[in-house]
């Protein structure tokens, strides 16, 4: 890999970690933000389904963004927009104000779901596989270290308000470093009636788009609420619900490590439908088990569970659909995030009103409708052969 290629890994795995600690942030700091603003668990759902909601929208544009400039300046725009406004999140003081924040932080992280992966992708197009899960791996490093630094400190009586601020400088950083970057010969993003139809015609897409819907709701599951549930259910410390996350975002990470190496020797759909059948039974657990420890034994195995989806169900669709990679990737994308936060939401809905043990029941189904999202979208590709 040239030097210029290689720096641009480099600020995209340093994205993949601060968009994740953003991420986590508020599912960690929950529960004092709920003393402080004064919100239900349904009402945390919410913030998480509106980030959800400019996201998304900024998800929509990104291929537009891609093709007038290019991935690396989007990236830096997304970063710098994501970390004014966790700046501004940290000093609310009204539930309606911390929205207006997090929609923001939303739309900047929009940039930077949107664009790392396809910029992966062309960096390392012979092999995206492997390369796409070891920079989602960052992801999950990001999750596993952030939660257990922000549960520490809330533990030892700093403010959620500090910890927004520290993370929004570190946003503004990992912007600087794509500002900074020299640009790699990189091959030109498309966005064309046609190119957009070539894929929404496919049957493929919408398979691996009923799997991609899947892939972000189980791992939301998991990253959003295990904090909150430890607290909650087992009457923990912060530290304690913070290393819940952590333990599911490590396995997660090792898990990609892992999928990365395998998929030399494994085809990429049967590690997501092995890793979805293992799941499904994985997931069953949390709705009864009624220990911490067993709890935690339950986050290991579902992180190993669920490493491969995002990175990998993308890949593969990369490599099966003769369309442009960085729309493909975008469209997924626009299918998984309302995937992530819907299923925050209507846990904490659930949660609200029966427990939030009761609304780890739905994660098993998720499982299986991906399972079965991956079979369909084979069968198809065999038909097309």
């Amino acid at each position: 890999m040239s030097g210029h290629r290689k720096s641009l890994h480099i600020a995209a795995c340093g994205a993949m970690f601060v968009y994740a600690v953003s991420v986590v942030a508020m599912p960690i700091c929950l529960l004092q933000m709920k003393a402080d603003l004064g919100f239900q668990l349904t009402g945390g759902g919410a913030l998480e389904a509106g980030r959800t909601v400019l996201l998304l929208a900024m998800l929509l544009i990104s291929g537009w963004a891609a093709m007038r400039w290019g991935k690396v300046r989007p990236l830096a725009i997304g970063l710098y927009i994501t970390g004014a406004g966790l700046a501004l999140l940290s000093q609310c003081h009204t539930y309606t104000a911390a929205m207006a924040c997090i929609m923001f932080i939303g739309a900047g992280s929009g940039l930077v779901e949107a664009l790392v992966n396809p910029l992966v992708q062309d960096l390392h197009p012979r092999d995206a596989g492997r390369y796409l899960n070891i920079t989602n791996a960052f992801f999950s490093f990001g999750i596993m270290g952030g939660t257990l630094l922000m549960g520490e400190a809330l533990t030892r009586g700093m403010s959620w308000r500090a910890i927004m601020m520290a993370l929004a400088g570190a946003s503004l950083a990992c912007g600087f470093l794509f500002t900074s970057a020299r640009k790699a010969s990189l091959p030109p993003s498309a966005h064309s009636v046609g190119h957009i139809t070539a894929i929404l015609h496919d049957r493929r897409f919408w398979y691996f788009g009923m799997a991609m819907v899947c892939a972000g709701a189980t791992e939301a599951s998991y990253t959003f609420w295990s904090a909150t549930y430890v607290q909650l259910h087992f009457d923990e410390l912060p530290r304690a619900g913070a290393f819940a996350t952590a333990l599911f975002a490590g396995s997660m990470a090792v898990g990609r490590l892992a999928c990365g190496k395998a998929a030399h020797y494994v085809s990429l759909p049967r590690i997501i439908l092995a890793s979805a059948l293992v799941g499904a039974l994985v997931a069953i657990m949390p709705a009864f088990v009624e220990s911490v420890g067993m709890f935690y034994l339950s986050l290991v195995l579902a992180g190993f569970s669920v490493a491969c989806f995002w990175p990998t169900i993308q890949a593969h669709a990369a490599a099966t659909m003769e369309v442009d990679s960085t729309l493909l990737f975008i469209f997924l994308s626009c299918l998984g995030i309302p995937g992530y936060g819907f299923i925050s939401l209507l846990m904490g809905i659930i949660g609200d009103a029966a427990g939030l043990q009761k609304s780890f029941l739905i994660v098993p189904g998720l499982f299986l409708t991906l399972a079965a999202g991956m079979f369909f979208a084979e069968k198809s590709e065999k038909r097309n052969a």
